[in-house]
């Protein structure tokens, strides 16, 4: 499956409710560029990206509904820069029907934050100090 981050099939691939569509500046990226650089801006965790560097499209692969509709519902609340600086744009994936996947909204990323914010003592200790 070339265009994977692996070349086996993976349980979560062919249900279209686990995964979410991007597409904008991404033609002639490779998934490796997407699964590395996306790893580190995602607060939830992802199988693997689907993405071959002839298309201006990918799909992002997670384990549950639950976990691709905390990731859309991220995506909605924050404007996310791509590799190299590039446009991405998140939106729902479809099924084979050509219906749209419902995320539910399981908690804003505004809710995880607090969650972290609230773990830490000394707010701080997590920010970075001003030059």
């Amino acid at each position: 499956m070339e265009g994977t981050s692996a070349q086996v099939r993976y349980p979560c691939c062919g249900k279209s409710d686990h995964s979410v569509f991007f597409g904008g500046d991404v033609k002639g990226y490779r998934y490796t560029v997407f699964d590395d650089w996306l790893r580190t801006v995602s607060p939830v965790d992802f199988v693997h990206i689907v993405k071959k560097p002839q298309n201006g499209y990918g799909h992002v692969h997670f384990a549950t509904h639950d976990e691709a509709s905390r990731f859309y519902c991220f995506t909605l609340e924050n404007k996310i820069v791509g590799p190299d600086g590039s446009y991405v744009k998140f939106k729902a994936s479809h099924f084979i029907s050509g219906e749209k996947v419902e995320y539910e909204r399981v908690g804003s990323f505004g809710e995880m934050f607090g969650k972290w914010i609230n773990g830490i003592s000394n707010i701080s200790d997590a920010l970075p100090l001003a030059d």
